[in-house]
């Protein structure tokens, strides 16, 4: 019988875990979306260009509109696009 307890246990926190992500995903979505200004441009920078900007907007997936089209980012493996992204390097003049 100790063995499903902690089955359960394991079960239960698994379940918290993933309701906990969905819900921390969702705030993440709507301060963005809140928030004034465009995402792609302060990462990027303002010596982008607009290729770069709706490029990047695309890999973050900020062209939907919708929560769990967005969301589908979460599974898929976008993130190795932004790893892989080249940098560019911009004089800063002192």
């Amino acid at each position: 019988m100790p063995h499903i307890r902690l089955i359960r246990f394991i079960g239960g926190r698994v379940v918290l875990t993933a309701v906990t992500a969905f819900f921390v995903a969702a705030i993440v979505f709507f301060v963005v979306r809140s928030v004034p200004g465009d995402p792609a441009l302060n990462v990027l920078g303002l010596q982008s260009t607009l290729a770069e900007r709706t490029a990047l907007r695309k890999v973050m997936a900020l062209t939907s509109q919708s929560f769990l089209s967005s969301s589908y980012g979460l599974v898929a493996p976008r993130l190795a696009t932004l790893a892989t992204r080249t940098a560019r390097v911009v004089p800063f003049p002192l």
